[in-house]
């Protein structure tokens, strides 16, 4: 089926934290240190939006994690499962 994103409350709570509990070791490491970067950056100004962010990509993280085995944004096995992008490469 097609996935529908939702928002996780844990994830947003959490943050990195439910990276690692959900054993996806380099997003949460990925996602911790752009955090810190941010929110050093601007002065706490974007912290806010990374928590924000950590609750909505989360559910869709976890998806491609069961789904392809892939715990980062690796572009061949992300495009190779749909039909629509094999009827453009035929």
């Amino acid at each position: 089926g097609k996935f529908v994103n939702t928002w996780n409350w844990w994830a947003f709570l959490f943050g990195p934290i439910w990276y690692v509990y959900k054993s996806m070791w380099a997003k949460a490491i990925i996602y911790f240190v752009v955090s810190i970067i941010l929110t050093l950056a601007t002065s706490g100004v974007l912290s806010v939006a990374c928590w924000i962010a950590f609750g909505v990509l989360a559910n869709y993280d976890l998806y491609l994690y069961h789904r392809y085995g892939t715990q980062l944004w690796e572009k061949n096995k992300l495009s190779s499962g749909t039909p629509a992008n094999q009827a453009v490469r035929s």
